[in-house]
């Protein structure tokens, strides 16, 4: 017979399992194994499978954060990377912050590692955790963007309005042959 057990609970109230567990499933597939079985009416369902809360139990969570860590095993000084959700109202609204770090020494990720953010909004920044919220303006990077053509040309097209056609294109940013020329033409060209 075996005699290691599946569960076991702690004096400080945790519990350790043995195995996988399954939640919504008798045959989990995984460590942790969610499954969630719900009636479509033939709409699009929106169900949360996974529900992570922020540990502060108050209603001025502004500043307060939760989120996912990854690591690994052995050690939880080495969680190199990581998705952080940032309360930054008192009514709930998030940043939602992509994060990773390439230090060589135990670290765990903060919101200063952050890569690219996503504020409530809708405004997405890279390289930046204060995305600009300019009227109109969606995407805020501080750095370089890159954009390269299997020939060696490079072209960006800027366009007016969602819509790509006669009248809507403002600017072609064209780069010839690699040789650092950049070229700006105005839609008239």
């Amino acid at each position: 017979a075996n005699t290691t057990p599946k569960i076991s609970f702690t004096h400080t109230g945790g519990a350790i399992f043995t195995g996988n567990v399954g939640i919504g499933t008798t045959i989990p597939a995984a460590k942790i194994d969610i499954e969630d079985v719900y009636a479509d009416s033939g709409s699009a369902v929106e169900n949360l499978q996974l529900l992570i809360r922020g540990s502060q139990n108050d209603l001025n969570p502004v500043g307060d954060s939760c989120g996912l860590g990854f690591g690994y095993a052995g050690t939880s000084a080495y969680v190199k990377t990581g998705i952080i959700n940032e309360f930054t109202n008192s009514n709930g609204t998030s940043s939602l912050h992509l994060c990773t770090s390439s230090v060589a020494a135990a670290h765990v990720i903060t919101k200063a590692d952050a890569r690219l953010t996503i504020l409530a909004g809708g405004n997405v920044g890279i390289g930046t955790t204060s995305p600009q919220t300019t009227t109109g303006i969606k995407l805020d990077v501080i750095g370089g963007i890159g954009a390269w053509a299997a020939n060696n040309t490079s072209t960006l097209n800027l366009f007016n309005g969602r819509l790509v056609g006669a009248g809507r294109q403002i600017a072609n940013l064209v780069s010839y042959n690699g040789n650092g020329a950049l070229d700006l033409y105005d839609s008239a060209n």
